[in-house]
């Protein structure tokens, strides 16, 4: 008897396009699975990327599962293979080669395409978002004694903090005035870029550049304020542009993102998921459609939507988070961290941040077992005890309490 659908193809062999395939599998999917990546390699980990890979620490990322797992599983790879189109009427998706794949499910993991800017592609700038870019940019970074990073988010200051690691003189400008500023509260960000400047990265907020040209001597940059910045290597983290072409062509609801339900589901097909990247979920809370484009919310969206698949009850969702490693610092975020809500300082490496007596985030520096009490606390809805929680000579988790006191609360 089979269990679920009997044919699921995920495109998109990215993060979330195989940690969904392993999960269903895991759940009890018992059909065929096929996941179809447009990169030559299986399903792997890409934190590593702007990372250990970087720093030639480590060859290749850490697959998400060895090459006989996916054999044992009975989940097909179709590598080094682009979807043309997908066809909603006989349920198949058409591949370049003019072959079809049908399926009784669809799941679209098609990640985004890294942002550039006039002129960066004939100045010779690099992105980060596979295991070939990371390969080129790796080997160009050792004949380069400067870097130039556009853009202060995540991916940018990894690099960033990965090439000054390697002994390159780093600039990195950002159009915010946080760094992170997306991902993290104020807090954190001051943390990054304290990091930063200490090690020697120049940072340049608040601005951006609006040409670049190869010079003598390198890749020029100018920015808006009229400074002008030469290196020997330029890579650009300004973020993705979401590829939800197939799904708009097919006619699927997109908004930038896929349009799609609490459980990943797109609003147009209900045969039809979208997870990851591309996914553009509508907010429980009312709050607009958003994306979320970490590492953690690969794994979560890919979890919750094989359970929806497999019409097995949902589990409980655990609150957002995102971590990023730096200089050797780990920080990490939870929650929400809203500037409405009431941020209590817990010595100089933890900010929580509540709503009423409940904590509903946490941000911290070099304090995993803060953090995991702090999520957990979060996840639970408890509330805290604020007097002692603020004290950091006071284990965190002793100072949570279940059942809270009424309160107005600026999130309900």
């Amino acid at each position: 008897m089979t269990v679920g659908p009997q044919s699921i193809v995920v495109v998109g062999g990215g993060h979330a396009g195989g940690a969904i395939a392993l999960s269903l599998r895991e759940n009890g999917a018992t059909g065929d699975i096929v996941i179809v990546g447009e990169e030559p390699v299986a399903p792997y980990e890409r934190p590593a990327l702007s990372k250990e890979m970087l720093l030639a620490q480590v060859d290749a990322p850490v697959p998400l599962a060895p090459p006989e797992r996916w054999r044992e599983l009975g989940i097909a790879l179709r590598l080094a293979t682009k979807v043309a189109a997908i066809d909603r009427t006989h349920r198949c998706v058409l591949l370049e080669d003019d072959s079809a794949l049908p399926y009784d499910v669809l799941i679209l993991a098609t990640g985004g395409t890294a942002r550039s800017i006039s002129g960066s592609l004939e100045a010779g700038a690099f992105t980060l978002r596979t295991v070939a870019d990371a390969e080129s940019l790796r080997s160009r970074a050792r004949i380069s004694r400067s870097a130039l990073i556009l853009g202060g988010g995540l991916i940018g200051l990894e690099v960033a903090a990965s090439l000054r690691q390697a002994g390159l003189e780093v600039d990195l400008v950002g159009a915010d005035r946080q760094v992170a500023a997306r991902s993290f509260p104020r807090v954190a960000s001051d943390w990054i870029a304290d990091a930063h400047v200490k090690a020697g990265v120049r940072l340049h907020l608040g601005s951006r550049v609006t040409a670049l040209r190869r010079a003598e001597g390198g890749i020029e940059a100018q920015l808006a304020n009229g400074q002008h910045l030469v290196s020997d290597l330029v890579i650009l983290g300004l973020g993705i542009e979401p590829n939800s072409r197939l799904a708009a062509d097919a006619g699927l609801p997109c908004n930038g993102g896929i349009l799609v339900d609490e459980d990943y589901r797109t609003l147009g097909d209900r045969r039809i998921f979208a997870i990851g990247d591309i996914a553009e979920r509508s907010a429980i809370d009312g709050v607009r459609p958003s994306r979320d484009e970490s590492w953690s919310h690969a794994r979560r969206s890919a979890a919750i939507a094989a359970r929806a698949i497999l019409a097995l009850p949902p589990e409980p969702e655990e609150a957002p988070w995102f971590w990023t490693s730096q200089f050797g610092h780990m920080i990490q975020v939870a929650g929400t961290t809203d500037t409405r809500l009431t941020a209590v300082r817990r010595g100089p490496g933890v900010m929580l941040y509540l709503d009423g007596n409940r904590l509903a985030g946490i941000a911290c520096l070099d304090t995993p077992r803060d953090f995991l009490a702090g999520r957990r606390a979060i996840a639970s809805g408890q509330g805290v005890d604020v007097a002692r929680a603020a004290d950091p000579a006071t284990d965190l988790r002793k100072c949570f309490f279940t059942h809270m006191a009424p309160h107005a609360g600026v999130m309900s």
